[in-house]
């Protein structure tokens, strides 16, 4: 059996998802261009827009693209909902433990989970995020390293994520980090707009302070001049 050929069981498997005819594996020699078939619309233009016409119009290699494209996808939502629910169950460890016990527990995670301290404090968030439905479950991430760059920011920034279209299942974990980043661009130019406004603010109130110690200054001024008058006139004759 060639590469590109698939077997029978493969085959019954992809007719019992409805991914292919009920004939399939009736003629093996078939089998590329029946899965070719199944390619959706949105299926071909991925794969014309990333490899081109030629590899589109190959039956062969477009079956091989689409079944990889759509294995890879399926394992991904599996590994995603696998790392809510490590996150979760260790979650549950910190009601039951001490704070100092469940911090010995984070600070061993190698030794007791086999995974990094900072991937399971990853994992924990984005459980606490799933749970909390901090993103409409629509278009959240399916990748725990892209959910938790989201589940960390405050919720004026995923507020607006959501408002400028930039959350999707399949966003990157690059495009949120340049969303952050302009962010936060914006945020320290509104910061310092902020604080020139406030500045100028403060400038025009010490104005008024001084203007009105000035007048009292001055008319304090013109009563020490009228008794110096008053006091001089005796003097003088």
């Amino acid at each position: 059996m060639n590469s590109g050929q698939l077997t029978r069981k493969q085959l019954r498997a992809l007719e019992a998802r409805g991914a292919l005819p009920a004939t399939a594996h009736a003629t093996p020699g078939a089998q590329i261009g029946l899965l070719a078939s199944c390619a959706t619309d949105e299926d071909r233009n991925l794969v014309d827009e990333v490899l081109g016409r030629s590899v589109t119009l190959d039956g062969e290699k477009l079956s091989a693209v689409v079944r990889t494209t759509r294995e890879v996808r399926r394992e991904s939502i599996r590994f995603f909902e696998s790392s809510v629910a490590i996150g979760r169950s260790v979650t549950r460890l910190r009601s039951i433990l001490e704070r100092d016990e469940f911090t010995r527990v984070i600070s061993a995670s190698p030794r007791l989970f086999g995974l990094s301290r900072s991937i399971i404090i990853q994992l924990m968030a984005v459980a606490d995020g799933v749970d909390q439905n901090i993103i409409p479950a629509e278009i959240a991430p399916r990748s725990y390293s892209v959910y938790y760059q989201l589940a960390i920011l405050p919720p004026e920034a995923r507020r607006l994520a959501i408002e400028q279209k930039v959350l999707r299942p399949d966003v990157t974990r690059s495009e949120i980090i340049a969303f952050k980043q302009r962010a936060m661009a914006d945020h320290r130019r509104l910061s310092g707009l902020g604080s020139v406004i406030t500045g100028e603010r403060s400038r025009k109130a010490r104005r008024a302070e001084l203007l009105r110690v000035r007048d009292r200054l001055e008319r304090e001024l013109k009563v020490v001049e009228a008794e110096l008058r008053q006091i001089e006139m005796p003097l003088a004759s």
